[in-house]
């Protein structure tokens, strides 16, 4: 079959139709066949043409119902709902720890180094979150005041806010790793009964006057066993890193803002973390590091610490020398010990001297 091409150089296709008919006439009940088959497949696309449209509706329909209850809930004001912590929307963290404290990484069990070196890691890891919502722009801040919301925009970002909300330079509320010590040890005067129930404690720069913030866990606080108590020092350790951050503030003020930004719920002087902070804790601290590698330590009080010496008391009834000695020694010498001074008494109505036996303290003796 040749095609005819005329002087504009565009087919003619009159030769064609002959062609194409002389070809039926030839293939006979072969090519109706074929004919039939392709007629069947283009209705079945047009019944499948036919059906789009409902589903088009359908799904215009499920998407406006969708659109309708975001407005109704006032999610519209970002794409994808925030946390209920601006300071948490950082999706991971990007700290890069010393490679000393990478290498102590247990994350299926406990951490490999110390108790302050995990304090360090884990203060290194929620520095950074500490930082990033000081430096954001586009975040909330808790707001103190009784007649606005909890959570008001700023048109600056967190440090320079504080900054001119409560005094000081923007960089004064950053977090400065070079000027944080941790250390672990009783809490109180005279140990954690002593008068004192404070889980950790932070002593600032200026009053330990070896320009160091000096942060203090308390033994009696352990996270060994379980992740969960890992967490729960973490998140105390959170509130510590955030009193050096605001030095001269307590539990008001600058402290206070920080800590409901960063998801530290309860009262100011004893938070806990809210769920949000708790499961980023879990994920990026904790399930990162290790457990923390203590157990929590309980002491006993004096008075309930059960008996004292085991060694019995002896004295002697005329020099008042007192010393002490065991159970056995004394079942040795049948029950009588003589004073090892020398004292002696007279028998009545003789000139005959004996030793003076001592007194055994003790019912069991007498």
């Amino acid at each position: 079959m040749a095609l005819s091409v005329c002087r504009r150089s565009k087919p003619s296709y009159v030769g064609c139709r002959a062609s194409f008919s002389n070809a039926r006439r030839s293939s006979g009940p072969i090519v109706q066949s074929r004919t039939n088959k392709t007629n069947n497949k283009t209705e079945k696309e047009g019944e499948r043409f036919h059906l789009s449209p409902l589903l088009l509706l359908l799904c215009i329909e499920v998407g406006s119902i969708y659109i309708l209850r975001r407005q109704r809930r006032g999610m519209d004001a970002h794409p994808n709902p925030r946390p209920k912590y601006p300071a948490l929307f950082v999706e991971e963290s990007t700290t890069v720890i010393s490679p000393r404290l990478n290498g102590m990484r247990s994350p299926k069990g406990v951490f490999k180094g110390t108790r302050e070196e995990w304090l360090e890691a884990a203060g290194l890891i929620m520095g950074t979150w500490i930082n990033d919502s000081l430096n954001q722009t586009s975040r909330t801040t808790y707001n103190r005041k009784k007649d606005a919301t909890k959570h008001v925009p700023t048109t600056t970002n967190l440090k320079t806010y504080l900054a001119k909300s409560y005094g000081g330079k923007p960089k004064d509320y950053t977090f400065q790793s070079k000027t944080i010590r941790y250390a672990t040890s009783l809490m109180g005067s005279s140990g954690h009964f002593g008068g004192s129930n404070h889980l950790a404690h932070c002593h600032f720069m200026h009053a330990t006057g070896n320009g160091y913030h000096e942060i203090r866990m308390g033994v009696h606080v352990g996270g060994r066993k379980t992740k969960d108590e890992s967490s729960r020092v973490a998140d105390i350790l959170l509130h510590e890193i955030l009193h050096t951050c605001n030095p001269r503030a307590g539990h008001k003020g600058s402290f206070a803002v920080m800590a409901r930004t960063m998801g530290l719920e309860g009262a100011l002087t004893a938070t806990v973390a809210s769920d949000e902070l708790r499961t980023k804790i879990w994920n990026e601290v904790v399930t990162f590091l290790g457990k923390y590698p203590h157990n929590a330590v309980t002491l006993v009080p004096r008075g309930k610490r059960g008996k004292g010496s085991r060694s019995i008391k002896v004295q002697c009834p005329r020099c008042k020398f007192i010393m002490r000695t065991t159970r056995v020694w004394i079942a040795k010498a049948e029950g009588v010990l003589i004073c090892p001074i020398g004292c002696t008494s007279t028998i009545t109505n003789t000139h005959i001297t004996e030793p003076v036996n001592m007194i055994i303290f003790g019912d069991e003796f007498n």
